[in-house]
């Protein structure tokens, strides 16, 4: 019977697992849907609320992905870094 190589862990794996180390990590992960659940009720108490949750929203959003580029090409020399010292 062959015997079976063991298959190397993802590279993105392990970046999660050390983000999640630190302690902090969880609650950032928490934020967005504490957020939602506070929205939900404003508009569900106050409905002309939502135009400015909506242009609120879309702001967030444009923040992000103007900040998602600089992550995913500090992310991609992590990894880059990780292949290089295996």
């Amino acid at each position: 019977m062959a015997q079976a190589t063991p298959m190397q862990t993802c590279p993105m794996a392990k970046a999660c697992r050390g983000m999640m180390a630190r302690p902090l990590a969880g609650m950032f992960m928490r934020i967005p849907g504490i957020a939602f659940i506070v929205m939900g009720v404003l508009i569900f108490i106050w409905p002309v609320i939502l135009p400015w949750l909506v242009a609120a929203g879309c702001i967030m959003m444009g923040i992000a992905m103007l900040i998602m580029p600089s992550f995913m090409r500090r992310m991609g020399s992590r990894i880059e870094e990780m292949h290089e010292h295996a």
